[in-house]
């Protein structure tokens, strides 16, 4: 069982390797210091912080960076885009869709980001939703993003970019060219999901 900081301690940063080795930190700065040196003898490193709820003995975590070079990323096989933002590194094998109907699509103009459906998948997406009345007639897909960097010679690569953490609304909006305001339609007019 994994030991634990002292009880009362909210957040603390872990240290980790694919190899199960890790320790335990009570500021970013120490964990980023101990990464580099794993780093500098050829071992990878990530860097969380689990927020820990003592009454519900569980915690979630947050991935801070990952202690690996740019080069490191692309000799792993690690897809990215890099444009005048930063570089993205993809969430392999993970992506989001809005099922949109078409007053959506006008409305936020995304003729140019969503897909019209043919009538093969329409009717797959009412049997999915088992209702023959969805409205939906586009969809929209949403690449997924594990990690930022600002550029090649940033050190540490991280969920946090300057649109909010990869997985947030703001981000992946800016992502992947749609207004925000698309989360908050109704289900019935903008469906999100996983692929």
């Amino acid at each position: 069982m994994t030991e634990l900081p002292p009880q009362g301690l909210s957040t603390w940063f872990e240290v980790f390797n694919e190899v199960g080795d890790w320790k335990w930190f009570p500021t970013v700065e120490l964990a980023k210091e101990e990464a580099r040196a794993w780093r500098s003898k050829g071992k990878t490193a990530r860097i969380q912080t689990p927020s820990w709820d003592w009454k519900k003995d569980k915690h979630s975590y947050t991935e801070i960076c990952k202690a690996v070079t740019h080069q490191q990323e692309i000799e792993s096989g690690t897809e990215f885009i890099e444009n005048q933002d930063g570089i993205f590194y993809d969430f392999a094998d993970h992506m989001h869709k809005f099922y949109l109907t078409a007053e959506m699509v006008d409305k936020y103009s995304l003729h140019g980001v969503a897909n019209e459906l043919d009538e093969d998948e329409l009717e797959g997406i009412k049997e999915e939703f088992e209702d023959q009345s969805v409205g939906y007639t586009h969809e929209l897909l949403i690449d997924d993003v594990a990690s930022y960097r600002r550029d090649k010679d940033d050190f540490e690569s991280t969920t946090m970019t300057p649109w909010g953490e990869v997985w947030s609304e703001t981000f992946q909006a800016y992502f992947n060219n749609f207004p925000v305001e698309l989360f908050h339609e109704s289900e019935d007019n903008a469906y999100y999901t996983q692929v």
